[in-house]
């Protein structure tokens, strides 16, 4: 088996983990984003809405979590240009999640349109870090 497959394999397995933390719901409102004209009009959307949810530490955990994921370079594992330096096991420790953060997210997922919609994606974020947090643990 070659260097770049194992390296694939070892990417898709870490994005499959991730979405198996995600319930069947949160899966589907990720496959249909919202169509949006602008990207940094919709990061600004997103962090407004992030604002106007009353979960004590939220804004600071997804603060922290973009500079986490700032930190490495994501890998896409269909990519024709494999970075095969960069695998799971580099992902550096992402920062805790705070107690009570998943439940009180996963709940405004159930709203609809764009609020669901963020909490979908935050909720994604999460479980990228829950899962790249076991594999900085081994």
């Amino acid at each position: 088996m070659s260097l770049e497959t194992l390296w694939q394999q070892s990417w898709q397995e870490f994005y499959e983990a991730a979405l198996q933390e995600l319930p069947g719901f949160v899966q589907q409102r990720l496959q249909n984003p919202p169509a949006v004209a602008d990207h940094d009009e919709a990061m600004f959307d997103i962090r407004v809405t992030l604002l106007t949810w009353p979960i004590e530490g939220l804004n600071d955990y997804v603060d922290a979590l973009d500079g986490w994921i700032a930190q490495w370079n994501l890998q896409d594992p269909a990519s024709h240009e494999a970075d095969t330096s960069v695998w799971p096991h580099d992902i550096p420790v992402p920062p805790p999640e705070p107690e009570g953060i998943w439940e009180a997210v996963l709940q405004r997922a159930t709203d609809p349109g764009f609020t669901g919609f963020v909490a979908a994606g935050v909720l994604k974020l999460m479980a990228m870090a829950r899962v790249a947090g076991r594999y900085t643990s081994q």
